[in-house]
């Protein structure tokens, strides 16, 4: 069924196993990279190993974006499989998707880069101490003023496109709500411009209004 939920036959003894089908991208994959994404998405770290003992290709793209397992782990918020992955899987930190982030970039994505209170999640931390750094829109995502500066002062055209969205650094850092971080590179050159539409529409797609006053005549 589209989108169903199916548990493995051993689900009470083994604290029951989530498989998900109804995905074209994992469905297409073959049984044990498939296993490989829902160990990560269900954070069981027991399971992963068990794929990673069967020689498991950690750095495979599972998701549509380009995504591997260290993206998913990330964007579930799952920190001792990032930490797994890291320093005992060893998984390639540098690797990006398609559209050219890497793994810090999408921690800051997903809101996972302060360490201002008890409640937030601070994974930014874990993976520079690894050596990653961001890449140009991870930089304008995460708001990261010295790191900005330093693309543009070693000549990073501001207004590269790219991402997943095909926008530029003003525009991720609006979008993030990094706010201060888009007017800096507004002053550098920045133009935000029109926001490029994520959703496409078909050709032949017209669009019909009333109008009324002076718009008749």
């Amino acid at each position: 069924a589209q989108g169903s939920v199916i548990w493995g036959s051993s689900a009470m003894s083994r604290k029951g196993r989530v498989r998900r089908y109804g995905n074209d991208v994992i469905d297409s994959l073959p049984p044990l990279l498939q296993d490989w994404v829902h160990a990560i998405t269900s954070g069981d770290l027991t399971w992963a190993k068990e794929c990673a003992s069967k020689d498991v290709d950690v750095n495979a793209r599972i998701d549509p974006y380009g995504g591997t397992a260290l993206f998913l782990a990330i964007e579930l918020a799952q920190v001792s499989l990032i930490r797994w992955l890291v320093e005992e899987a060893h998984v390639d930190i540098e690797v990006v998707d398609y559209g050219g982030y890497n793994a810090l970039d999408y921690v800051a994505a997903c809101g996972y880069h302060h360490s201002v209170g008890a409640d937030t999640l601070d994974v930014a931390s874990y993976l520079k101490a690894q050596g990653l750094e961001y890449t140009w829109l991870g930089a304008c995502i995460a708001g990261d003023i010295d790191k900005i500066h330093e693309f543009i002062e070693n000549g990073q055209d501001v207004n590269e496109r790219g991402g997943h969205f095909n926008k530029n650094g003003c525009q991720e850092a609006l979008d993030n709500g990094q706010f201060w971080a888009s007017r800096f590179i507004m002053v550098k050159g920045g133009v935000v411009g029109v926001q490029p539409l994520f959703q496409q529409l078909p050709d032949e797609s017209q669009c019909e209004a009333l109008t009324h006053g002076k718009l008749l005549k």
